[in-house]
């Protein structure tokens, strides 16, 4: 099908030109306006199918927009309309959990010496636990330094290490190495726990409310 060219002059011209070769009553009501990837204006009772993805308008007898059919979407408008979606629902999910905070924080602490015996009470949980595994590298280090002295003996005197306590001597190695992970661990838990109740203690003085000179009256 010929595309029929035309501007806003040529409404009437298009119209008359379609009535005028009979029309179908189907057909006679419709007209459809579109611009190609040149900017050449078209008018047709058709949309070509090469350009049935471009944006379109269907007019009245009058020659009024009774509907816009908007350009299809490239693949790369269509991957950023997701990016900004998933970034708005990160936003939102992001919000949510800030509001349940807040409402965590108002309902549990009365004020902030609350969130203070909170936090020393882990705290100290957490270094008691770490001062006990500290003691327990330090036996496993002596144990492991008197076997490796039998060991020694052993080579010393010319006959091989027995397997018993190579293998007695290598549990200790590897016990000496978890356990210093766990201490690791527990001493980062320490401060990563520090940190969240320092945001959570400032957040709750927001909430409450409480003035910078109340705030300098607390003991921490």
């Amino acid at each position: 099908m010929e595309k029929p060219l035309g501007n806003v002059a040529t409404y009437a011209v298009v119209f008359a030109a379609l009535w005028s070769l009979g029309a179908s009553p189907a057909l006679a009501g419709k007209l459809y306006r579109w611009v190609d990837e040149n900017g050449h204006v078209y008018f047709s009772d058709k949309v070509p199918p090469e350009d049935i993805k471009l944006k379109h308008q269907e007019l009245n007898k009058q020659g009024m927009v009774i509907d816009t059919i908007e350009a299809a979407k490239t693949p790369e408008q269509i991957a950023e309309e997701e990016r900004q979606e998933k970034l708005r629902a990160e936003e939102e999910k992001r919000r949510k959990e800030i509001e349940l905070h807040d409402q965590w924080l108002v309902s549990t602490f009365r004020d902030e010496n609350d969130l203070i015996q909170s936090r020393d009470a882990k705290i100290d949980a957490l270094e008691s636990a770490t001062k006990l595994t500290r003691d327990r590298i330090t036996r496993l280090k002596d144990d492991l330094e008197h076997l490796r002295t039998q060991a020694a003996d052993h080579e010393r005197g010319g006959s091989p290490v027995p397997d018993d306590l190579l293998r007695d001597i290598k549990s200790l190695e590897q016990q000496i190495n978890d356990n210093t992970d766990y201490v690791s661990k527990k001493t980062q838990e320490q401060e990563q726990l520090r940190a969240q109740y320092d945001k959570d203690l400032k957040r709750l003085r927001e909430l409450r409310g409480v003035t910078t000179t109340e705030n300098s009256a607390t003991a921490q």
